[in-house]
């Protein structure tokens, strides 16, 4: 492959963009692109335990702690201590939170739209499967053997 036509680069500039777009949406509503996801996770499971939420992100604990305390500060989320686990916290939506929903869906449906533009159906379906691929290498290399994977 290519040097200049690396994966790589262009998986860090879908990024960059990607973050770029989201934040510049976001910053009406006092949110930055790092605290989307958080909702996002949220809208699928509220009540969910700060570290839970940390890990199926895949964020560390610290990461996720400072995030959530932004969210908090901002209204969309509220923490409670858990009744089975007095050391953890649950993640719960607030009202502001879950009115938020429609206007997040949006925004992040406006960047599909403009990420996928002129894609067919097949292109899209293709494009979804080599990602998930490339997580599922990643994800099985975290787990134990990713510098092991790296060196070989």
């Amino acid at each position: 492959m290519n040097e200049k036509e690396s994966v790589g680069r262009y998986l860090s500039f879908i990024y960059r963009t990607s973050q770029n777009f989201i934040a510049k949406e976001l910053e009406h509503h006092s949110l930055g692109s790092g605290q989307y996801i958080y909702l996002l996770a949220l809208y699928r499971k509220d009540g969910i335990i700060q570290d839970t939420l940390a890990d199926e992100i895949k964020v560390d604990k610290a990461t996720a702690a400072r995030s959530l305390k932004k969210l908090e500060e901002e209204g969309y989320i509220f923490r409670k201590k858990s009744a089975s686990d007095k050391r953890a916290f649950e993640i719960y939506l607030t009202d502001k939170g879950k009115q938020f929903e429609p206007i997040l869906n949006d925004i992040l449906c406006r960047w599909m739209k403009l990420v996928l533009k002129d894609f067919t159906e097949e292109e899209k379906d293709l494009l979804l499967i080599l990602l998930k691929k490339m997580f599922l290498n990643l994800q099985f290399a975290s787990e134990g053997s990713l510098h092991n994977e790296s060196a070989q």
